[in-house]
């Protein structure tokens, strides 16, 4: 991970930290009340999901019945203003039918007075798909 001190980057790389444990409070704590995750088409359960509920409910929830041992490693992180954008691999295994996978992903951040408000999700949903047996 590349080391860059900026309040912004800071910020982001504690929501990988609290989101690879579980950690909850963390996260809220990290992310405005109305935080935005519009995750790509194409990538399991994709939608535009508004509040943490939701995130947590609507995407993470489906999402982790279809795989296991998901692991998200953002790699680079670069400053751009109010916005972070996250270069990295998500790792992960699919229930169904065993087949592992690595997907690349873009994550855009976007920042309001210190938190995250907004992610736009990019990801290479074809290796998700092909995990899945959905090719």
């Amino acid at each position: 991970m590349e080391r860059n001190t900026s309040a912004n980057i800071e910020t982001i790389q504690q929501l990988y930290q609290a989101l690879s444990h579980g950690d909850a409070q963390g996260i809220a704590a990290l992310c405005t009340a109305d935080v935005r995750w519009e995750i790509t088409p194409g990538f399991p359960h994709s939608a535009t999901f508004v509040g943490l509920e939701s995130v947590f409910n609507d995407f993470f929830g489906p999402l982790m019945q279809e795989f296991e041992s998901w692991r998200t490693v953002p790699e680079t992180f670069l400053d751009a203003g109010d916005h972070v954008i996250a270069l990295g691999q998500y790792h992960s295994r699919a229930k169904a039918t065993g087949k592992d996978m690595t997907a690349r992903f873009a994550h855009v951040w976007s920042l309001d007075n210190g938190k995250a408000a907004r992610l736009r999700h990019y990801a290479d949903t074809v290796q998700l798909a092909r995990a899945l047996d959905r090719l």
